[in-house]
């Protein structure tokens, strides 16, 4: 960079690019509707910045307030400089893919584990209901095992001498045969 050139870092976008991506999304498998919204969200983006894709341009996909738009538009630009630009430019594709990060329009797991207190409080309020339902509860939240498992166990499967639920889920993808009890849980 002699002589305060600086070597722009931009990719023009061509209409028979656009045409490319369609074609290789198909021969990879995708859905035809999964394509479209591709191609939508990015030809949109595109129109938007002059069909010039640069670390400068491809930062305004923050700009779009909606957030779902914003993620579904940074997954397209993504897979177009994943599967066009990577094959036309080999130096600059990084650097673009690079530019911007994909956003999730919400957080990937909200749960969160309850306080001993708010356990508490739960069992407290549904021992007033129904003392059964105070021990499922109990049951469910010292164990972790799942409502429908207990649902579907025996009666003869509680063996509190031995500390010990038996649960009727022996097949499938999510089987729990057996759950150890504390004394906590006996009482």
């Amino acid at each position: 960079m002699s002589g305060g050139l600086r070597r722009e870092i931009a990719y023009r976008v061509e209409r028979e690019d656009v045409e490319l991506f369609k074609a290789k999304l198909a021969a990879e498998g995708v859905t035809r509707d999964t394509a479209s919204y591709y191609v939508r969200y990015l030809v949109k983006f595109l129109d938007e910045v002059g069909w010039v894709l640069s670390p400068e341009t491809l930062q305004r996909v923050y700009a779009i307030e909606q957030p779902r738009i914003m993620g579904k538009t940074a997954v397209a630009l993504k897979r177009f400089i994943d599967t066009i630009v990577k094959v036309k430019e080999p130096q600059l594709a990084p650097l673009l893919y690079d530019a911007f990060k994909t956003v999730q329009s919400r957080p990937k797991n909200g749960f969160r584990i309850p306080t001993l207190e708010e356990v508490r409080r739960v069992w407290e309020e549904a021992h007033k209901i129904l003392p059964c339902a105070a021990a499922v509860w109990g049951i469910t939240a010292e164990t972790g095992v799942r409502l429908d498992h207990l649902r579907k166990s025996t009666l003869g499967g509680l063996q509190l001498y031995k500390r010990r639920l038996l649960l009727g889920e022996v097949n499938g993808p999510k089987r729990q045969p057996l759950v150890f009890l504390t004394e906590g849980a006996v009482k």
